[in-house]
């Protein structure tokens, strides 16, 4: 799926003037590279395993994590983490978090160019 994503990006960009060179390799050698953090641009599909705010920004975007493929490192963005793993009020969990993707979004660790919405569901019987 990263493939055909990929060219696309490729194409887009290079109708501005900006020329991206992809560089397809085994899978071994991709984990390698992002767990590495010595790529540029890395095209990754991913998501976490529990649907929760919390985890999901504790995973990327806590400064601490080995997840934290981007190397992002906001101390307010980690000081919501903390304090929303502290609390089990809902609300205000979600309005730290909020903010917390809020922060992240506006400083853009991340680019997010599409979302193929793969989902794993049960085959009808």
């Amino acid at each position: 799926m990263q493939e055909p994503i990929a060219i696309l990006y490729q194409t887009a960009l290079r109708e501005i003037g900006v020329e991206l060179e992809l560089k397809k390799v085994p899978a071994a050698t991709f984990y390698n590279a992002v767990s590495e953090r010595k790529q540029p641009m890395i095209f990754y599909v991913d998501s976490p395993w529990c649907p929760d705010v919390g985890y999901s920004m504790t995973l990327y975007f806590n400064s601490d994590s080995f997840v934290n493929y981007s190397n992002y490192k906001n101390d307010e963005v980690d000081k919501l983490i903390k304090d929303t793993s502290h609390t089990n009020d809902q609300k205000a969990r979600l309005e730290m978090m909020t903010k917390a993707q809020d922060i992240v979004m506006f400083r853009g660790a991340w680019v997010f160019i599409s979302y193929p919405a793969i989902t794993s569901r049960a085959a009808p019987t």
